[in-house]
């Protein structure tokens, strides 16, 4: 039984499942492709992103009554600013991952085009050769629609908007080829990422804001719900296999099933948020570090490997995730315990 104001973040499970979520993610990007074990796995780990769409859409709605003007925009703008300020503290994270970009958009060494898409790409999240950082800045984008559309237009439109993004979403990506071969549209700055990522996620966010207010009258059955979670997940998972069979697949970004999977995995976490995992805290501040680390790691553990001839670990396959997730833990765990000492509080920007 999910009510409006219940729900509290001090829920261990759903700590257990950002977890779980962000090695999704890192198995997204690592995962070998050309491997059909490696292929669907990627497909099945979709639910991650939208799943932490969903609970950040959750948390910040449950707070905001949309009675109180001064008070809902203060609660809005001071998350915004929140997310704001650790996409800023990453950004600096990432500087030496592409300053050979900032300094060829320093020294002019890129035509319009070039500065144009540099600028775009840090402003949106794209960073350069970091790409996951998108997610923050889609999030702020998202509430911030969101509020506002729910504020003038109400729930109809807002679940318009919703049904709209997230069909935008399948049709650039699992349902995608066509979307791909316009030629003209190639020359929009990230017309694949924007379309698949930036704008299909709002929908996930939406779902958030009416799962906070709205009550399902009768509770669900965890074991219908972990039913539900493997059969959506299954379903999807033939869906993509059948686009790619049909010929108008491109990528997996994206699905009919993907929503009802991500939905019934917040629905779990929340049924279940009164059992208590030990070091649950950990579990949850590390699974924004291993989000938007994964591909700086990535990198350092390529070039390492590469230096050492370990030829295995310079390309992704299932080797190389299980030592990226190692040392995404390490890392994480150093943030974490390094944040607790007064001279370095700033790292708590971080997660």
């Amino acid at each position: 039984r999910i009510e409006r104001g219940k729900m509290t973040k001090n829920n261990d499970v759903l700590d257990a499942f950002k977890f779980i979520a962000a090695l999704s993610v890192v198995g997204i990007h690592t995962f070998p492709s050309k491997s059909i074990l490696g292929s669907d796995l990627k497909i099945l780990a979709r639910f991650s992103v939208p799943f932490f769409f969903i609970v950040s859409g959750y948390f910040l709605f449950k707070k905001i009554s949309f009675r109180e003007k001064e008070k809902d925009k203060k609660i809005l703008f001071n998350y915004i600013k929140r997310i704001l300020k650790v996409y800023l503290s990453w950004l600096i994270f990432y500087i030496p991952f592409f300053i050979v970009s900032i300094m060829n958009f320093v020294k002019g060494e890129m035509d319009l085009r070039g500065k144009i898409s540099f600028i775009l790409s840090i402003l949106l999240g794209y960073v350069p050769r970091i790409g996951v950082s998108w997610y923050l800045i889609a999030l702020v984008m998202s509430v911030f629609i969101i509020y506002y559309i729910r504020s003038y237009f109400g729930e109809k439109v807002l679940l318009t908007i919703g049904i709209v993004s997230f069909l935008i979403g399948v049709f650039t990506s699992t349902y995608g080829k066509w979307y791909f071969d316009i030629e003209w549209i190639k020359q929009v700055p990230f017309y694949g990422s924007i379309s698949f990522s930036m704008i299909s996620t709002i929908c996930y966010v939406i779902i958030g804001y009416f799962l906070a207010n709205y009550v399902f009258e009768k509770p669900l059955n965890n074991l219908f719900l972990v039913l539900g979670i493997v059969i959506f997940s299954y379903v999807g998972l033939k869906e993509v296999k059948f686009a790619q069979q049909l010929g108008v697949f491109y990528d997996a970004q994206n699905y009919f099933t993907l929503p009802i999977v991500a939905v019934l995995v917040v629905i779990l976490s929340f049924n279940l948020e009164n059992i208590r995992i030990p070091g649950s805290d950990f579990l949850r501040k590390s699974s924004i570090i291993i989000y938007l680390a994964q591909n700086p790691i990535k990198y350092l553990l390529f070039y390492a490997a590469s230096q050492l001839g370990i030829q295995k670990l310079t390309y992704d396959n299932f080797k190389t995730y299980v030592v990226q997730v190692f040392l995404l833990i390490v890392f994480s765990y150093i943030i974490i315990k390094l944040s607790e000492l007064r001279q370095f509080y700033w790292l708590k920007n971080l997660y």
